[in-house]
């Protein structure tokens, strides 16, 4: 289900979007339904705009993830989003905690066709909006705190208030980034490398799997597993598309060629904690025997 103005910003000419839970929560929003059940320690979503239009500027108490899905993406980042980097279908950038940024669909085509991206934010569910961003949706007609979380009509259930409590807390304090901080962040999807984040609390880890037609890849069902179809076919016992979501696959065929995101991860599944300065690695992907890929 993709929800209109589920995110404080989306009430923003410029900033609409829809967004559909997977997993976890969409900050600023107690009462989305997650599609994939249970959370393995990070909040997962996909929010689909047309083009030119994108988020408010924010940061993180954690380290958030973008993987763009059907289009490009303009990046900006710094104190004011005064640098810009462009992310192609694929692509994934890891913005570390405290940095301020936000993102733009940039695809050149007819404005009905919406871009998609998933983000990937480990931890508790907190967003500290720049300022004017609050005050603004307000003036739309938002209903929200001070912080910028969603009011919901009515009483609030226990898991409600569970994620309000991890939500509310102090404003992030802000970290400046360079230019080339930027480009450090990014991992080109055909860049032959992982990208891998460390923390305290656990790990997380992104790769991409690539499968010609009739090719067949097996996973390790022990490790925390959701894999995302960026384009082609497979079928993991059920039959994905592009877009398409699954929890723990033991194994992908190919009905077409294929490229799929696998994010793996050992974090706790409580969300009670910051993923805020994890230790960062990127490392060439492993060669996979004959008919294999890992």
């Amino acid at each position: 289900t993709e929800l209109d103005c589920a995110l404080l910003d989306a009430w923003m000419p410029g900033h609409e979007r829809t967004t559909t839970l997977l997993m976890g929560h969409i900050v600023t929003n107690t009462n989305s339904v997650p599609h994939l059940g249970d959370a393995y320690g990070y909040n997962l979503t996909y929010n689909a705009m047309a083009s030119q239009k994108g988020n408010a500027l924010h940061r993180h108490p954690s380290t958030e993830i973008f993987v763009n899905l059907n289009a490009p993406f303009e990046f900006a980042y710094g104190k004011h989003g005064q640098h810009k980097v462009t992310l192609q279908v694929g692509d994934a950038i890891a913005v570390p905690a405290g940095v301020t940024h936000s993102y733009k669909n940039v695809m050149d085509g007819h404005p009905s066709q919406p871009g998609r991206i998933l983000t990937v934010l480990p931890g508790r569910p907190s967003i500290t909006w720049d300022d004017g961003v609050v005050a603004r949706a307000r003036k739309m007609g938002a209903k929200c705190s001070d912080t910028g979380i969603l009011i919901p009509e009515g009483s609030l259930g226990s898991e409600a208030l569970a994620a309000l409590a991890q939500m509310e807390q102090s404003p992030t304090a802000e970290t400046d980034a360079t230019e080339e901080d930027g480009k450090a962040y990014v991992v080109r999807h055909d860049s032959g490398s992982e990208l891998r984040l460390e923390s305290d609390d656990g790990w997380l880890e992104l790769s991409w799997l690539r499968l010609n037609r009739g090719r067949v890849a097996e996973l390790d069902p022990r490790v925390e597993t959701v894999a995302v179809v960026i384009y082609g076919s497979v079928c993991c016992g059920e039959n994905l598309q592009a877009l398409d979501a699954v929890k723990q696959p033991s194994f992908f065929s190919a009905a077409a060629d294929s490229l799929v995101l696998l994010i793996k991860s050992s974090l706790p599944h409580d969300m009670d904690f910051f993923f805020g300065e994890p230790r960062r690695g990127q490392k060439r992907l492993r060669e996979a025997p004959a008919g294999l890929a890992s």
